[in-house]
C-alpha cells in the first residue's frame, strides 16, 4: 500500500545535521551539500578521542534548520553512534 512506498517527493524537503567530516567523503559530501543539509562544525579532536562543536557556527546552523522547518520543511535526526566525553553544556 501507500505506506510502503518511499516518500521520494518529500526527500528534498528533509534536512538533517551531518558531521562536517562526512562532507569530505567524495560521493556522500556531494549529496549532503547538494541537498543543503547543515553541517556540524567540529573543532579539532582531542587526544582522548572527544571532539567539540564550534558553538558559534552551530548556532547559525541551528537557526537555518529552524527557519527551514518554519517554512514547511522537515527536520530529521540520524544518530552517528559517537560519544563525546565532554559536557555539551560547558
Amino acid at each position: 500500500g501507500p505506506l510502503l512506498r518511499p516518500p521520494g517527493r518529500h526527500v528534498g524537503k528533509v534536512k538533517m545535521f551531518a558531521a562536517a567530516r562526512l562532507a569530505r567523503m567524495p560521493i556522500l559530501g556531494t549529496l549532503l551539500r547538494s541537498m543543503g543539509h547543515p553541517l556540524v562544525p567540529f573543532k579539532s579532536e582531542s587526544q582522548d578521542g572527544g571532539s567539540e562543536v564550534d558553538k558559534e557556527i552551530m548556532a547559525q546552523r541551528q537557526q537555518e534548520l529552524e527557519d527551514h522547518v518554519r517554512n514547511g520543511g522537515t527536520a530529521a535526526w540520524f544518530p552517528e553512534g559517537r560519544l563525546n566525553p565532554s559536557d555539551p553544556l560547558d
